[in-house]
Parts: C-alpha cells; sequence; structure tokens
C-alpha cells in the first residue's frame, strides 16, 4: 500500500523524514527530494519552474517506483503532488493523501529565511492553498516534530 505525505514547499517534508523513518515501523519512507542534487536528476533540471514540461515525466517515474515498493513492503512517500497530480501520473485514485501543512505567516517566514524572493513567496502560498483545497486530512507541522511524527503514525495507523 502507498500512503502520500502532500507537502509544498517549506511543509516540513526533509525535516520529518529521518525522524519518520524511525518511527514508522514498517514502511518503506522515501522523500521525491531525496534524488535531488542541486535540483537536478541524472543532470536534467526538475526542481524549477523552467522544467515545467519535465514534470509530468518525473511525476511517472515517482509513481512507477512507489508501486515497485509497495509490492514488497508499505511505502509512505513524500512529495508536492496533488492528488490530481498523483492520477494523471497513473497512480492509483484510492490512494490515501495526507497534507503536511502550516499556516501562511510560518511558510513565509521559513522561506524569508532560505532568502526568498517575494514572487516565489507569493507562489508557494498559492500552491499552499490549492493543496489545502485538494486535501482534506491535514497534519500541522507547526508544532514538535515529535508530535508531528506521531500524528503521522497516526494516520498511517487509522
Amino acid at each position: 500500500m502507498i500512503r502520500y505525505l502532500c507537502g509544498v514547499r517549506s511543509a516540513g517534508k526533509t525535516t520529518l523524514v529521518a525522524p519518520l523513518v524511525e518511527a514508522a515501523t514498517g514502511h518503506v519512507v522515501l522523500d521525491m527530494d531525496e534524488v535531488l542534487e542541486d535540483g537536478c536528476v541524472m543532470g536534467m533540471r526538475i526542481a524549477f519552474d523552467d522544467a515545467g514540461d519535465a514534470w509530468p515525466a518525473y511525476n511517472r517515474h515517482w509513481v512507477s517506483v512507489a508501486s515497485l515498493i509497495a509490492r514488497s513492503a508499505p511505502l509512505v512517500l513524500l512529495g508536492p503532488l496533488l492528488p490530481a497530480e498523483w492520477i494523471a501520473a497513473g497512480g492509483d485514485p484510492s490512494t490515501p493523501f495526507a497534507l503536511l501543512d502550516c499556516t501562511d505567516d510560518v511558510r513565509v517566514e521559513r522561506l524569508r529565511a532560505r532568502g526568498w524572493a517575494n514572487v516565489d513567496i507569493d507562489d508557494a502560498l498559492r500552491d499552499a492553498f490549492d493543496a489545502r483545497a485538494a486535501i482534506a486530512h491535514r497534519i500541522d507541522t507547526v508544532c514538535t516534530v515529535d508530535d508531528a511524527v506521531a500524528a503521522i503514525v497516526a494516520w498511517l495507523s487509522s
């Protein structure tokens, strides 16, 4: 079984991966961003707005990888895809989704700390709005890492 934890930019995916690996006993935990090297996969720019034409192929690749892993073990996949994008990439429409989320104020603070430009922050806020509209189950990341991981583990058990 695949469970998808959606998190738009600065939701806390990277922060939660290592403790989630420890806590989600019996699950394989992967973050789609972990294969990126400076925003590239095998030399191809992917993590940039101008790479939008490549995103559908990247998404299909992750659906294939996730499906292969899920044949042998339950998988928790963290990434930015909304359910419609997952389905468009060939993902199972019944895949459970949860949204890693923080308030817009916290997101702005986190992105400013990374040196992001206002135009990029505004784009991230629009992405967060869209994710909140698309995914009903939310897991708050404005808390301790332990509390966020406990909420994810509870979701995995539900």
